[in-house]
């Protein structure tokens, strides 16, 4: 017979710890004065304790867990709440000694270096600047849809009557 070990909840392994106490306060009367476990000859309120202690210290760690979710999402408020005054006082820091690098770095902070152009701002550069050369100006890019067609401009007076001259001239 093969048995399949399943992982327990810390809540499981409790409750399972805790019935295993009062199974054997129950039923102590039962069960031998001692017995070997192991290497050992152990008797059933040293069981008991056993089981006592590994309550003990699974309270414990409940009660640890909870007090680090605490001082965690306190922390994450803190930062939250601090991040926009601290942001501007290492710009400060920053503005005031950009040309003390040994200054800077007793604050933790390096000089700051311009971000390099990716690749597309640079073609679209030398794309421009290829087309004023050649004396055409690169096309605008598209405006996006706004969702209402744009209606054309009504044909001026003068437009309509050349469209209409040459529409009779082939006579």
């Amino acid at each position: 017979m093969t048995m399949t070990k399943k992982t327990l909840s810390r809540t499981d392994r409790v409750a399972a710890d805790q019935a295993m106490i009062d199974g054997t306060t129950a039923n102590q009367a039962k069960l031998p004065g001692s017995f070997p476990l192991g290497s050992k000859t152990i008797t059933p309120p040293e069981v008991i304790q056993v089981y006592e202690q590994r309550l003990v210290t699974a309270r414990a760690a409940v009660a640890a867990e909870a007090a680090r979710a605490a001082a965690v999402k306190a922390d994450q408020d803190m930062r939250a709440q601090t991040r926009g005054l601290t942001l501007e006082y290492k710009r400060l820091i920053l503005a005031m000694f950009a040309g003390s690098p040994d200054v800077l770095g007793t604050f933790g902070l390096k000089q700051t270096r311009p971000t390099p152009p990716s690749a597309a701002t640079k073609a679209a550069a030398a794309a421009k600047a290829k087309a004023t050369r050649k004396g055409v100006k690169a096309p605008a890019p598209a405006p996006a849809p706004q969702g209402t067609p744009v209606a054309a401009p009504p044909a001026s007076a003068a437009t309509a009557a050349t469209a209409a001259g040459s529409a009779k001239s082939p006579s």
